[in-house]
């Protein structure tokens, strides 16, 4: 029987998988979150709606119940431009730092709660977010909530991610600087002062061309009057880059037919832009593209149908509102998109996905490499890295057309700017390290050690492929087992090369170890010659199952289930993993 075991644990080995999904607490989109402020101050809530009117408004401290969670010297006030004119329902702004230095909630330092200010639907302002993401524009996350204040509800709101720091850290290479259009400057040295005086051509030089068009693209598209450009947007500019991007916020006035805009395609703010033959031709390219997939028929319906359940699950009986107008102006928007086309002469290509799933896969990846025993990128510095491979047998080329990203609900967070060939059964590294300035092709995220998600995505939002991991551990990958097309396992890194040529097991040839038995039931044994400083057994999704400090040649692994594990031991600045197999 324990043959057996020990058999089939090898013949699964290589197919071992696991799924974990990554979410913030904060911004789950498909909960309709409570959240009660707690306070002394009985009228609070007159209090805030009185200071709508004010400036600058106070902060009044509270203590805050989200979903269960008690978070003490919490800052609210009122906050908004137009949707504080709202006479019952104040919009708020919720901040864990301001009286509590350093204070976070789930890493987040400040949410903004929309009162939805003249929306039946309570959706225009997360719709204009949804498709800016779409698009590939990095913009704030959203989730709807029942707001109470001492137990007692007072309206359903739309909880918004706050565009600070910690926004740019989770969307950017470096932080940089940011400012918002039209208010005092956020962090970082002054360098947009009257940056929308510079005569188009040159201002966009300093932007990041695709992104800026694509942002004035679905700006547009949306009717977005109450933005950009005079209002209502933020400018991150990035010190490794060199460049500004261009981030949406605040869009509960857009959607709104005919309001301010001319009827053409090009925004008349931007005229002088157009006077450049590629820069037109560049933004055309990308209305064809965005007429392809954006406004996507199955995907409006259920996400305005998935807002409005939301929003009536509540438990106050308050019923979701009419989408009907805004539902009406996306199907309208979609015909004037293409009328608008034919107005240019301009004829779209076809657009979708040119390769198949399959063709190219997240093949590999290190999420904890050591400075002893990790790769070394062309710049001499150990980083994580991720390993695609064409499984084909023609070279494929990928353009900004192709993205990778870290997390569902942003799929567009990195592109390949510099466009690549990976050959035909060959690889491709990208360093996951930030360091988008160096030689190399370098991603604008770190991989996430503890778990997460990886996608290699195509322009469309086809998700050629993906991988979901738990807790990694140094110096070991992550990989398909067989190559290119089996289930991921953990092993020895193989950076480059055929997965199934490295196996299980590492040796650092100065730093020989010996097991035995194995496999083991109750104990085993290690040997070597050299001193051993610690030891760690790991399992083969990566988590560390046991650890010991002060070496002792027997190991009681009696506590174990059985299972293939890996024993990683280290001594003088070296290691060694090797796999052993437990059985009862």
């Amino acid at each position: 029987m324990k043959k057996l075991f020990i058999t089939s644990l090898i013949c699964i080995l290589f197919n071992v998988s696991f799924s974990q999904e990554k979410g913030d607490s904060l911004f789950k989109p498909e909960v309709l979150h409570q959240i009660n402020f707690i306070t002394s101050e009985v009228n609070i809530y007159s209090n805030l709606l009185n200071e709508a009117a004010t400036l600058p408004r106070p902060y009044h401290m509270v203590q805050m119940d989200f979903d269960g969670q008690l978070i003490d010297s919490v800052a609210i006030r009122a906050k908004g431009g137009a949707s504080a004119w709202d006479p019952l329902q104040v919009p708020i702004k919720v901040d864990f730092n301001e009286f509590s230095l350093d204070q976070s909630f789930n890493e987040i330092k400040k949410f903004n709660l929309g009162n939805s200010y003249l929306d039946e639907s309570a959706q225009r302002d997360r719709m204009a977010y949804e498709l800016f993401r779409r698009a590939g524009i990095a913009s704030p996350k959203t989730a709807y909530a029942e707001v109470y204040v001492n137990g007692q509800f007072k309206f359903i709101y739309l909880l918004v991610q706050q565009i600070d720091k910690v926004f740019i850290k989770e969307n950017f290479a470096d932080l940089g600087s940011l400012n918002k259009e039209g208010e005092e400057l956020i962090y970082g040295p002054d360098v947009f002062v009257d940056i929308m005086s510079i005569p188009g051509s040159d201002r966009i030089q300093t932007m990041d061309t695709l992104h800026f068009l694509k942002f004035l693209a679905v700006n547009h598209i949306v009717e977005a009057y109450d933005n950009y450009p005079s209002k209502n947007f933020y400018i991150h500019h990035s010190e490794k880059s060199n460049l500004n991007h261009t981030l949406p916020w605040d869009y509960n006035f857009c959607f709104y037919d005919g309001v301010g805009f001319a009827p053409n395609l090009i925004p008349y703010e931007e005229i002088e832009v157009w006077n450049n033959p590629t820069l037109k031709s560049m933004y055309l390219d990308i209305i064809c593209e965005l007429e392809s997939y954006l406004l996507n028929d199955t995907f409006i319906m259920n996400l305005i149908t998935d807002n409005a359940n939301i929003i009536s699950s509540n438990s106050n009986g308050i019923t979701a509102g009419s989408y009907a107008s805004l539902l009406s102006y996306i199907q309208n928007r979609k015909q004037w998109i293409s009328e608008q086309l034919l107005i240019e002469g301009y004829s779209c290509d076809s657009f979708s996905c040119p390769i198949q799933k399959g063709d190219i896969v997240i093949n590999e990846f290190v999420a904890a490499p050591s400075d002893i025993n990790g790769n070394q990128d062309p710049n001499n510095e150990t980083s994580d890295w991720i390993e695609l491979f064409n499984n084909t047998s023609n070279p494929i080329s990928l353009d900004h057309h192709y993205y990778l990203s870290d997390d569902k609900d942003f799929l567009k967070k990195w592109n390949f700017k510099t466009s690549v060939t990976i050959p035909a059964n060959g690889y491709q590294i990208i360093w996951a390290d930030r360091d988008i300035e160096q030689v190399g092709i370098h991603s604008n995220f770190k991989i996430n050690k503890s778990l997460g998600d990886l996608l290699f995505v195509h322009e469309d939002l086809t998700i050629i492929d993906s991988v979901s991991y738990n807790q990694q551990s140094t110096d070991l990958a992550f990989a398909r087992v067989p190559n290119g097309t089996g289930s991921f396992v953990t092993q020895t890194p193989a950076f480059s090369s055929d997965n199934e040529t490295v196996g299980l097991i590492t040796h650092d040839f100065d730093f020989d170890v010996k097991l035995y038995p194995n496999p083991a039931s109750d104990v085993i044994n290690i040997y070597s010659e050299k001193t051993i400083d610690e030891i760690r057994i790991i399992n083969l999704f990566g988590k560390t199952v046991l650890e010991q400090k002060k070496f002792t040649s027997a190991i009681d692994i009696k506590n174990l289930s059985e299972g293939i594990y890996l024993i990683e031991v280290v001594g003088y600045g070296r290691k060694s993993t090797t796999k052993f197999i437990k059985f009862n």
